[in-house]
């Protein structure tokens, strides 16, 4: 079955999200979503911190169709923590990073690993920073 540019960015989020949200337990216990696709709007039902952002794979333009004959595309994928302390920041990146480790997942093969951490602060409520550590993985589609 071929896979077209397009289909890649929703497959590829679709199958972490669902590695991720499966195994990975919210620390607060919360019935509302905190793993997205983007960063939320913090103004409006936000559900507060931590969340998970799976930010949609960047797949360049130049890549061709893909088949079940070629697939030697490495796509980034970034998995990004926020949290009001550091702690919560380094235990999900760690629970996530195992899970995404411990996981079988047939159609990648994960090639390259990086990461940022950094803090923003913040300028309304009680101040404090937002911690966040960006993990990068590198992918490649796999023969299905």
């Amino acid at each position: 079955m071929a896979i077209s540019r397009a289909s890649l960015r929703s497959s590829v989020f679709n199958d972490i999200y669902s590695v991720i949200n499966t195994n990975v337990t919210d620390p607060l216990t919360r019935s509302k979503q905190w793993i997205f696709s983007s960063f939320p709007d913090t103004k409006s039902k936000f559900v507060g911190y931590p969340i998970v952002v799976i930010k949609k794979a960047e797949v360049e333009k130049a890549y061709p169709l893909m088949d079940n004959t070629w697939s030697d595309i490495i796509i980034p994928v970034k998995i990004i923590v926020y949290s009001t302390d550091n702690a919560t920041t380094d235990t999900l990146s760690d629970s996530i990073d195992e899970v995404i480790n411990d996981t079988n997942l047939p159609q990648f093969t994960f090639k390259d690993y990086s990461e940022t951490i950094g803090d923003i602060p913040i300028t309304t409520g009680n101040g404090g920073n937002i911690h966040y550590r960006i993990m990068t993985y590198f992918v490649e589609v796999n023969k299905l």
